[in-house]
């Protein structure tokens, strides 16, 4: 039972992590339903690039590989710190082409004034 607790935290919170960094740096106002949403998509990302990593570098190749490795209190940290480290680049990414669509929306908006004219 304490490891599907710990298994539970361990994949949960990088993607909560994500999302309060990407709303920190985006300056959004906290939506729970939003942020429990997106916080499952980010686990989903974060979940799916650790499988590459470890696949490529490691040679986990499935989750009973993984769930034995990650018995290993030393893997344990640092699989939870790559996924931190993950959850940070996927909320930065997100961040700046959140930032570079709104600004092209404005500034090709702001170029083509007839657009809204009918």
């Amino acid at each position: 039972m304490w490891s599907l607790f710990v298994y539970f935290l361990i994949f949960l919170v990088p993607g909560v992590f994500a999302v309060s960094l990407y709303n920190l740096l985006s300056c959004n106002r906290l939506n729970y339903c939003k942020t429990i949403n997106l916080a499952l998509i980010y686990n989903l990302l974060i979940l799916g690039i650790n499988l590459v990593v470890l696949r490529l570098k490691v040679g986990i190749r499935s989750f009973d590989a993984l769930d034995d490795y990650l018995r290993c209190l030393c893997f344990t940290s640092k699989y939870i710190l790559l996924s931190l480290i993950v959850g940070i680049l996927l909320a930065v990414l997100t961040c700046l082409l959140s930032h570079l669509i709104c600004w092209c929306k404005g500034r090709f908006h702001r170029d083509n004034k007839d657009c809204c004219k009918k």
